[in-house]
This record gives structure tokens, sequence and C-alpha cells, in this order.
């Protein structure tokens, strides 16, 4: 995205070229004029017929069939049990607005202007709240809408731009509705999923939208982003505004944080939520340190495929390796090719991103690579990366 001021990264892949305005002109025309006769057909609809025949305009007739507590009941029906309305009923209360205001100067007093607004998830009863790191970047003041209507200011506690994930804090003396966080390996493409949050702003609070697990480990870089790891992709549908709010399972706990899609207009359905592995580890740090503290090999790589050509060339290329680092103090060399950590297979780059992102600093792993016809295996003790 150009802009990154908006609160929600989109990106528009290059596309055959579209119709002309005229067409679009003449689509919409159309939808005018069947707006219309179908707004005119709900108006003749409204005319009620009574029993004797005679149609009355201004009566609305209800069903002596379906009584007051059916109508308006105070407790669901039964066929309002179902897995999402019970999920949905779990997650909202944890589920707030955020309004990323910045401060102006107006008639020589300071006055805050909002710049951006998102969603974000309470996952402690004390009050932290996870968002993108997008929703809440240069705020001068970052003001909480809770489920119930009321606000509070809400205080930095870590951000990290390379998972778009940060950390807030509200001051409560009440304990919060929260979410639970889920482990997002477990995942299976195919699951049912559940987005929740704020599109277009606090008009449209809680919004909810439904939809599956399409894909995970989904390698996606987006314009104007740092963002250096795997994606879960949902076609639940997720808009401006959804960033840095829930992406739940059946059970209502987080699987992942929403925070971009594909926005192209002979394209539906592509949104990518960062995986709850990823946010736990991230969110843990930020909360402890206010800061991520990352493994680091000491290499400078790409994609194998985009060394070779060839897109079904899987691996990791090393294109440099620092001297004295700890890839070159295990036996690592330039140009070879990573395939595998600890017997985890690696395809590209976000997939050793995300597996380098469970390790501590000062811990070892076993690093498997291709050199030549050679595959070799080193153990490397991993330093924390450099600020």
């Amino acid at each position: 995205m150009d802009n990154k001021s908006s609160e929600f990264y989109t990106f528009q892949p290059e596309r055959p070229k579209r119709p002309s305005l005229f067409s679009y002109f003449i689509v919409g025309v159309f939808g005018a004029l069947l707006g219309g006769l179908l707004f005119s057909a709900i108006l003749i609809g409204g005319n009620i017929i009574s029993q004797d025949g005679e149609v009355n305009e201004n009566e609305v007739y209800i069903d002596e069939d379906l009584d007051e507590e059916r109508a308006i009941p105070d407790e669901p029906l039964e066929y309002q049990h179902t897995d999402v309305v019970g999920a949905v009923e779990k997650v909202t209360p944890a589920v707030v607005g955020i309004s990323n205001a910045v401060a102006a100067m107006n008639r020589g007093q300071e006055v805050y202007m909002e710049r951006a607004t998102g969603s974000g998830v309470i996952i402690d009863p004390e009050g932290y709240i996870i968002t993108n790191q997008h929703v809440i970047e240069e705020a001068d003041r970052l003001d909480v809408i809770f489920d119930d209507g009321s606000t509070a200011t809400a205080e930095i506690m870590g951000q990290d731009s390379l998972t778009d994930l940060a950390v807030i804090k509200v001051d409560t003396e009440e304990s919060l509705e929260y979410a639970q966080i889920s482990d997002s390996k477990s995942v299976r493409p195919g699951e049912t999923v559940i987005a929740i949050g704020n599109p277009l702003g606090v008009i449209f609070q809680h919004t909810v939208t439904k939809g599956v697990v399409s894909a995970v480990e989904r390698q996606v870089p987006i314009p104007g982003s740092e963002y250096q790891y795997t994606f879960m992709q949902t076609d639940a549908a997720i808009n401006e505004g959804n960033s840095g709010g829930p992406l739940v399972n059946l059970r209502g706990d987080i699987i992942g944080i929403n925070s971009a899609k594909i926005q192209d207009p002979l394209i539906e359905g592509i949104g990518f939520a960062i995986p709850s592995t990823t946010v736990a580890r991230v969110v843990n740090d930020l909360m402890e340190y206010g800061r991520v503290r990352r493994a680091y090999m000491g290499v400078y790589i790409m994609d194998h495929s985009d060394v070779t050509g060839i897109g079904t060339d899987r691996g990791v290329y090393i294109q440099e390796i620092e001297s004295g680092g700890p890839a070159d103090e295990a036996g690592l060399q330039q140009e070879d090719v990573i395939v595998g950590i600890s017997d985890v297979r690696i395809d590209f780059t976000a997939q050793l991103f995300d597996q380098l992102l469970q390790y501590q600093p000062g811990d070892k792993t076993d690093i498997e690579v291709k050199r030549g016809d050679e595959v070799l295996e080193f153990t490397i003790k991993l330093e924390e990366m450099p600020q």
C-alpha cells in the first residue's frame, strides 16, 4: 500500500485490463433501475391483504401462531444454539475498537484528531490488548472503545513491525472479559472460522463474518509492510477497520489476528491473519521486555527459487554469511541452501523466520542444508538479533 497512514494493508496484484468506466456506468444504471423495481415491489408487498380480501395499507399482519414470547424471546431459541453463535457470544465482549489520534493545534489550543481506526482483542483481565502495529503507529493518543460503549485511554506496552503486532494496556479496577489464544499449528484448511472487528470504524462495531481457513503458511509480501512471517489465509470477509481484531475458531479461541487482504475488483475472499503461534510468542516478549528478543543466525538469505528461477525449487539460499556469527561458527557456507530446522521442512524464507521465532537467543538447533549434491546437518547456537 502506498500510504501507511491508513489502518489496513491492502494490495492489488497486477491484473488484465479492466472494463471501461462506461461499462461500470451501465452496470450502475442497471443496478439503480433494478433497485427501484425491487423497492416498488417491497412497497407493494407491504400492502397486507386482509382475511376478507381487501388490501389494507395501514396494518401489518402477524401470524397468530407466532406468540409474543417467540417474536421477542428473552432466551435464544433452540435453532440459535449453534457453534457459530456460541463462539461469537463468547469472544465479542473481549473485542474492542481502537482510535489512533494525533495532536494538532486549533486556535492556540492542542486538540486530538483521529487519523485511523482499528480493532483489538483483550487477552488478559488486567487490560492487555493485542492489535496490529500499523493500527497504533505514530499515535499521540490511543482510545479504546469497549463492548458496552465505554472508552479508556491506552498505553503502548510494545510494538513490533516485523510481525505487525502491538500490545497496548488500559488501566482498570475491574477484571475485564478476555479471549484465549489457541495453537494455530492445529488449524486445518476448511475449518470454520469467524472474524470480528470494526470495519469502517465504531459505526459497524463488532461486525461478524464467517468463512473457512483457505490455507496455512502463506508467504505474502505486502508493499509498505515489513512483515516477514507466514499468514493464515481465510475467505471470511476482512475489511478496513478489522485490522487487529481476532480470527477465532468454533470454540471462540483466537487462532489469528486479522491483518490484510487482497483488494481487487476481480478477486474475492482472500484475507490474511497472523497465526496465533506467532502472536503468542511475540506478545509474551512485548509484555515482558517491551520488544521481541529474536534468535539470530547471522546470514543474508533469499528464496532458492528466486535464485534458480524455478518456482518448484524449495529451500532458503544463503547469499552471505556474517563473519564470526552463529552460522559461520557452525560451519555453514555461502550458497548453502537451508532445507530444514530440527526436522521441520523449510521451503521458503517466511517458514524459516517462523521457525526461528520459536527459539530464544542462546538456544541450539540442528540446521539441514544442501551443498551441491550433498545434504548436510549442522548444530548452530543462536544469538540475539542486534537491535
